[in-house]
């Protein structure tokens, strides 16, 4: 298939963007729920 080359380059360009997208929002979750175990202790 000559198509598939194209669309997994797509495809991890995408999940990089995603990812980039995505971090900050889980990392700062993550702060949070640390900081609120620290906080109930």
């Amino acid at each position: 298939i000559p198509m598939a080359v194209p669309l997994t380059t797509a495809f991890k360009q995408n999940i990089e963007r995603i990812r980039r997208e995505r971090l900050p929002k889980e990392l700062g979750y993550a702060l949070q729920h640390q900081l609120r175990m620290v906080i109930k202790r």
